[in-house]
């Protein structure tokens, strides 16, 4: 009986916050991973799901930090340490940092398109040459 009652409550909560009703505006940022991974706390009433939550930038593909070659790890560093400012700062200035069409990913993550005032946070480090164009399928080396 009991462990009915606590599916009962889980079911609720789950329920209550849903991802489909709209962006979700980040509160701050936890840690960024790398170009394409961070951790933020966003604004929502169940913060079992809202604090420390994992994010992956949908459609860009980043050098990963635990890359193949020097050459990627470096450029990984780069790609974070990009990302790291650009939220970081934009929440300090209170500017609308927004994940839209969030949806679950591998890992339990939330992969969403991520926005800064509705400018998208993807498309900037594809322009800096620090990520790429990513729909799936296999992605291309970081090594040359």
């Amino acid at each position: 009986m009991p462990s009915k009652i606590i599916l009962f409550i889980f079911i609720s909560l789950l329920q209550s916050f849903a991802f489909a009703d709209g962006p979700l505006k980040v509160l701050g940022v936890v840690s960024v991973y790398d170009g394409d991974t961070l951790r933020v706390n966003l604004d929502c009433d169940a913060s079992l799901f809202c604090d420390n939550m994992p994010i992956r930038l949908r459609g860009i593909d980043a050098p990963e930090i635990r890359g193949k070659c020097e050459a990627e790890k470096e450029k990984a560093i780069q790609a974070r340490n990009v990302l790291r400012a650009l939220i970081e700062q934009s929440t300090k200035e209170g500017r609308e940092v927004v994940l839209h069409e969030p949806e679950r990913g591998k890992y339990f993550r939330l992969v969403a398109d991520v926005y800064i005032d509705g400018l998208s946070v993807g498309q900037a480090l594809i322009n800096q040459g620090l990520a790429r164009s990513y729909n799936g399928g296999k992605r291309e080396g970081w090594c040359g």
